[in-house]
């Protein structure tokens, strides 16, 4: 019975039922009727919700899909861009690898950092070609080793990170993302790289610090990448191993990763919906 219909019955019978007049009668068969109403009613609403359950099935299991996942709300992401050094390969000339040519070309450490680190932006941001910069922080003197010897030193310091470069290759196959580096390296350094681990097969945009003019954490990097590829902040994910870079993408509202590790890397990517 319907509630109407249960609370009306209930008050026939405490009130002893009704007496068989005519005004009565009439009253019991209107009742009588639209009892049988309301039920047929309920079978009509039944059916429509049956019939509205079914049709929305696919969407109510998808949102539940990724409401498990912790991805109600976020939007699908169309652009990567990607942290080269520290991420899917070793840094270009990072201290690591500064510290190893102090010690293998026996340079004098305090004068070497310092000389490092008046010219690094210049040398990151594409003013100081690499033949420049050796000039101001080695070659200002005379050495015993060659200028060419020590090129090839900076060049062999590059090392592939491989679990990390096949979540790369990954996405990169399944053309769902467009895919770009934001990275700071010089151009020598850079192109070298491009080239020895094919980064060209991954990326389809390199927009490095030595071709932008421009160095995270600048605010105006990221929004160039941004510009670039027409992608809104919200749609685009940012990779990086320095957490200071991960937060001024951040403050531009743009989806973050901070690399940490490819275990990480992986579930951090499948949370926003970002698999191969």
């Amino acid at each position: 019975m319907l509630p109407i219909e249960r609370r009306l019955s209930r008050a026939l019978q405490v009130g002893g039922g009704l007496q068989a007049s005519p005004t009565n009668q009439n009253f019991s068969s209107r009742f009588q009727i639209c009892c049988r109403k309301g039920m047929a009613r309920r079978g009509v609403l039944r059916r429509q919700w049956h019939n509205r359950t079914v049709k929305d099935a696919p969407a109510v299991i998808a949102h539940s899909h990724a409401a498990a996942h912790g991805r109600c709300g976020v939007a699908e992401m169309r652009t990567l861009l990607w942290d080269v050094g520290g991420v899917i390969l070793s840094n270009a000339w990072g201290a690591e690898s500064r510290k190893r040519a102090i010690q293998k070309y026996s340079l004098a450490e305090e004068e070497f950092n310092e000389r490092h680190e008046l010219v690094d932006s210049e040398f990151e941001e594409g003013r100081l070609t690499l033949d420049e910069y050796l000039d101001w922080v080695v070659f200002y003197c005379r050495r015993d080793f060659s200028r060419e010897d020590f090129r090839e030193f900076m060049f062999r310091e590059s090392e592939v990170k491989p679990e990390a470069l096949a979540v790369l290759a990954s996405l990169a196959r399944s053309g769902r993302f467009r895919m770009a580096t934001l990275n700071n390296e010089s151009r020598e350094l850079n192109l070298y790289r491009i080239e020895r681990f094919h980064l060209r097969d991954y990326f389809q945009d390199f927009f490095s610090s030595c071709y932008l003019g421009l160095r995270k954490p600048r605010r105006e990097i990221y929004r160039r990448a941004l510009e670039i590829t027409q992608t809104p902040p919200d749609e685009c994910v940012f990779i990086d191993d320095r957490k200071l870079n991960v937060e001024c993408a951040q403050l531009l509202g743009m989806q973050t990763i901070h690399f940490q590790s490819v275990e990480q890397l992986r579930r951090d990517l499948a949370r926003i919906g970002v698999e191969a």
